[in-house]
């Protein structure tokens, strides 16, 4: 079996034969499940750095690409005191009336039972509430 993934699940059937290759057995059949697990993946479609104006919100969504079996989405500020401190654990994670103080990365990661992705890492830039920009 070559090329197997997360989204490949398969069933097999074995037909006992004998050596003339006639069914011995028609109605005996040995059914098996094959599920391919995987440790999940995840994805930001914001940009980086995600620029926000103090006093608005900042919405985060974090999007599971692959994963068998089930999996936990967390969001985590990586600060130097506390670096590791999961935020949020859902894969959408909002921050209302955001303040300069919370600018800094922030990383979304998935979990199962067979490993943990690559975090996913957002640049939250808040900007002054008296800041003009054309992009805004």
């Amino acid at each position: 079996m070559k090329n197997l993934n997360v989204r490949t699940s398969v069933k097999y059937c074995c037909l006992l034969y004998n050596d003339k290759s006639k069914c011995l057995y028609l109605h005996f059949f040995i059914f098996s499940w094959i599920f391919v697990t995987d440790k999940p993946e995840v994805r930001c479609s914001l940009p980086s750095p995600y620029r926000v104006k103090e006093g608005e919100s900042a919405a985060l969504i974090c999007t599971l690409t692959a994963a068998n079996p089930n999996t936990s989405i967390s969001w985590a500020w990586i600060k130097t005191d506390s670096p590791n401190t999961a935020l949020h654990n859902r894969p959408n994670y909002t921050i209302h009336n955001i303040q300069r103080g919370r600018s800094g990365s922030y990383n979304c990661t998935a979990s199962n039972a067979v490993g943990t992705s690559e975090p996913i890492t957002i640049m939250i830039d808040v900007l002054c509430m008296w800041f003009k920009s054309n992009s805004m």
